[in-house]
Parts: structure tokens; C-alpha cells; sequence
């Protein structure tokens, strides 16, 4: 086990998982750019239109 970090400063338990995390969080970003890059990207409008039918579904179930 690595060295232990104050979990009142720190996210992470460990140095490790913190650079761990980092390394993971930096492909994440990285494949979005990349997909951005590519022409990879959903419209806003195309987006915020599935989200008002997810809304309106839910919506209605709650209503019954």
C-alpha cells in the first residue's frame, strides 16, 4: 500500500489512486478532443431534444 493522504486536503486514499485517476482523467479528456478533432460531436439541439423526451417520459410515469 502506498503512502496514505489526508483525506481532508486529498480525493484519493493514496498518491497512487490520485495519479492513477489523473492518468485515467487525461485519456478522457484526450479522447474527447480527439473526437471533437474527427468531427465526432452530437449537435446541442440533437441532444437537448432526446433529454425533453427522456424528461417527458418521466414526467408522465411520475404523474400516474
Amino acid at each position: 500500500m502506498g503512502t496514505r493522504l489526508d483525506p481532508l486536503i486529498h480525493d484519493h486514499d493514496t498518491q497512487e489512486e490520485a495519479d492513477a485517476y489523473d492518468a485515467w482523467f487525461r485519456k478522457k479528456v484526450q479522447e474527447g478532443l480527439d473526437d471533437i478533432e474527427r468531427g465526432d460531436t452530437v449537435p446541442h439541439s440533437v441532444v437537448m431534444a432526446e433529454l425533453d423526451e427522456i424528461i417527458q417520459e418521466a414526467e408522465s410515469k411520475h404523474k400516474r
